[in-house]
């Protein structure tokens, strides 16, 4: 059984009212339940590693044994094997691998035991929750609400739970979002993709948080459309910048890595969206909605820099150290994060990839329908091409069913839920794809945007060398979201002398930053005067290893060849023209 679910964390302030508004809104259909489960694993954390979760769990008078398994890396789409035992005591019954031997969960979970080393499952942490459920309809389905608050718990410590998870039941899954809206809007919920399993997990591994989530590896075929590729990317953007949202947002606490990841994410869903600019028309808000909580973010970010790495290097030469204030409207990330109007954003951000992917698969549908009319061979051929290109990066969106919850009178619980209409889908997205060339003529622009600037860096100013920056950054990313379609001896030449130019012009971009925050305090604390001329110094240095390793990237060449590009850019790609800017060519 699949489930397409959200959670959202509930602060304490909003608690009671939410309770009663669930109470209110329907006293006839609000179920309560107690629901006491223990987890599972091995001892090296095979299950945790593979996005499987198994428990038992007590619901009410009755055991449930139940195997979890991850669908999509965001953790809002699962495969759920439940299996209701006979057993209605308080007792615990014994688990039985037996029960999940019928479904594709079981087999998979029998693999990884096969391949454990010989370790076998023992109990890792439990949860104690109590539950209000009830079946909410809105207009574009049925959703089940479930406010838990409770506890996980080891033998050492334990962690309080309030949270509300959003259930698809019937019809589309965007009703999950739909009703996650109204709920952020009136009480300042915030999205969590970790599970109480992978919470759990951490409690018993006395961890504080999760790794920050960094980007993924995208695989793209070569016969993907550009709405496939769009979705792909968007996907992994997506990914990286909730996952380290999430934690962030979380009452466990973050670390500093959380908040540079997010930030990279953003900058990487701006890359994108430039890169596709013709095709993303009707999210061209979301360059704002990015470039200002980046800004947001990298307050924090830049303190956290300046403590990390230039401190030590002060202390290490005697520098008189002083104390820079913070400005007083300055928030934390957990503040931040959790602001309505970035949850809702977020919202947006996860409807858009479910649209993009229920049209993909209606193409697909649509497809094999047509090519069934010329024979069995056809069809197979085009279902492979299909399945190579909606890889797991773009899983999300996949229509979910569910059968668990009683469900009014009137709906058909066992329904799956419908795809999208046309006018649902996002305006700007077309349903025709062109060849990946297209996105290589944009990076073959860039790159040679970055490449005349690099080879004029010493007689650039401080803005403009800035600027270079991020757009080295964007060329990257660019980069990057293409790497499987490049050969990969030439990327990976390109991808080290960039890393190199990036870490130079990162250095000194830290080090401009820094200055100009000690500067400021100079007429206050006249000590930090010392630490400007160091750092004024130390940039100068900079600057100079700056020019040294920017020219060598000027010399490589970028990992596409003339031939991958489109035949009008080829032949416009000379010598002559390779320092050439390019109007249309602004910075992300």
């Amino acid at each position: 059984m699949l489930e397409f679910e959200i959670k959202l964390q509930v602060p304490a302030a909003a608690r009671a009212e939410l309770a009663a508004e669930l109470l209110k809104r329907s006293p006839e259909n609000l179920r309560k339940q107690r629901l006491q489960a223990v987890y599972f694993d091995t001892p090296s954390r095979h299950l945790a590693a593979e996005d499987m979760a198994l428990r038992l769990r007590r619901e009410g008078r009755n055991w449930v044994q139940t195997l979890k398994e991850g669908r999509s890396s965001d953790g809002m789409l699962r495969e759920e094997d439940n299996v209701r035992l006979s057993e209605r005591s308080a007792a615990e019954p014994a688990l039985d691998l037996a029960r999940h031997h019928n479904s594709a969960a079981g087999r998979r979970l029998q693999r990884i035991l096969e391949n454990a080393a010989g370790e076998g499952l023992q109990r890792r942490f439990a949860t104690d929750v109590r539950r209000q459920s009830q079946i909410q309809r809105t207009r574009r389905g049925f959703v089940e609400l479930s406010l838990d608050e409770g506890w996980v718990s080891t033998t050492e410590r334990r962690l309080a739970l309030r949270e509300l998870e959003i259930e698809s039941v019937k019809g589309s899954p965007l009703a999950v979002l739909e009703a996650a809206s109204g709920y952020v809007k009136r009480y300042g919920l915030w999205i969590d993709l970790r599970s109480k399993a992978q919470r759990g997990h951490l409690l018993a591994d006395q961890r504080d948080h999760t790794a920050p989530r960094k980007a993924g590896s995208i695989a793209l075929s070569a016969q993907a459309s550009l709405e496939e590729v769009l979705a792909a990317i968007f996907a992994d953007c997506r990914r990286q910048v909730l996952q380290n949202a999430s934690q962030i947002a979380a009452q466990e606490g973050h670390a500093p890595e959380h908040v540079h990841q997010i930030r990279v994410g953003l900058r990487r869903l701006r890359t994108a969206l430039k890169l596709f600019e013709a095709r993303t028309t009707a999210q061209s808000h979301w360059h704002e909605h990015a470039r200002s909580l980046a800004a947001l973010l990298g307050e924090s970010r830049d303190r956290d820099v300046l403590a990390e790495q230039l401190w030590p290097r002060l202390r290490e030469i005697h520098a008189p150290l002083i104390e820079l204030p913070s400005p007083n409207d300055l928030s934390s990330p957990q503040e931040v994060v959790r602001r309505r109007e970035v949850q809702l954003w977020f919202l947006e951000w996860i409807e858009h990839g479910l649209h993009l992917q229920l049209g993909i698969e209606a193409g697909i549908r649509s497809t094999l329908q047509r090519l069934s009319r010329l024979g069995p061979s056809a069809a197979a051929r085009a279902s492979t091409a299909g399945s190579a290109a909606n890889t797991e990066s773009t899983a999300i969106a996949r229509p979910a069913a569910t059968a668990g919850p009683e469900v009014p009178a009137g709906v058909d619980k066992g329904s799956r839920p419908t795809p999208t209409s046309a006018s649902e889908r996002p305006a700007g997205v077309a349903t025709q794809g062109a060849p990946h060339q297209a996105l290589l003529e944009v990076l073959d622009r860039w790159h040679r945007k970055c490449r005349k600037l690099c080879r004029r860096f010493a007689a650039l100013s401080v803005d403009e060398r800035h600027d270079l920056r991020k757009r080295m950054k964007r060329l990257r990313y660019g980069v990057e979201f293409l790497r499987s379609l490049l050969p990969a001896r030439r990327l990976e030449n390109f991808l080290q002398v960039m890393e190199l130019a990036q870490d130079a012009l990162g250095e000194y971009n830290d080090l401009n930053v820094a200055h100009s925050l000690y500067k400021a305090h100079c007429a206050q604390q006249p000590e930090a005067w010392f630490a400007v001329g160091w750092l004024a110094a130390q940039a100068e240095r900079s600057a100079a290893s700056c020019t040294t390793v920017l020219s060598r990237f000027a010399r490589t060449e970028p990992p596409w060849r003339r031939k991958d590009l489109p035949v009008s850019r080829a032949e416009r790609a000379s010598p002559a023209a390779s320092g050439l800017p390019d109007a249309a060519d602004r910075p992300a």
